[in-house]
């Protein structure tokens, strides 16, 4: 969503570079590895938590050129991945956030116009997971599904 809901015009960044073997500062063998995605994972941390304590705590720096499976292929193999996506589920927290914001701010236009913005986020994630199989065809956004998920 860079062009859409920025004013950035490229893709101008570092990039990460190729590795086709394992670096060789990670001791941990691939099995210990996918072990402690399932381990982390049914302590309840999320994806991006499960990448940072691997690469922070344990030095490995980036699982999918390692195990050529990212976290999320892992987790579906286990049957541990969560029912609402990991990037869903932090628009519409963040959405619960904003919306609290506007309600006892009613003046806030900026506030309106970002709350707007974001529920268009949400909307066409929706709408790409539904696509790709990720939720089910029945999911809604609204008041309710804010309320459960933001409180759950």
């Amino acid at each position: 969503m860079a062009k859409m809901y920025s004013k950035g015009r490229g893709k101008s960044k570092s990039t990460r570079p190729y590795i086709s073997k394992k670096p060789d500062f990670v001791s941990l063998s691939n099995k210990e590895i996918e072990d402690k995605i399932v381990e982390l994972a049914k302590k309840g941390l999320t994806e991006s938590e499960i990448g940072c304590y691997l690469r922070d705590e344990l030095g490995v720096p980036y699982v999918k050129s390692i195990l050529h499976t990212p976290i999320s292929g892992i987790l579906k193999r286990n049957n541990l991945l969560p029912e609402i996506p990991e990037n869903l589920l932090n628009l519409i927290k963040k959405n619960k956030v904003m919306k609290d914001h506007f309600m006892k701010n009613k003046k806030d236009i900026v506030a309106k116009f970002n709350l707007n913005r974001n529920e268009s986020k949400i909307y066409r994630q929706i709408r790409w997971l539904k696509k790709t199989g990720r939720i089910s065809d029945s999911f809604k956004f609204d008041k309710t599904t804010i309320n459960q998920i933001a409180n759950g």
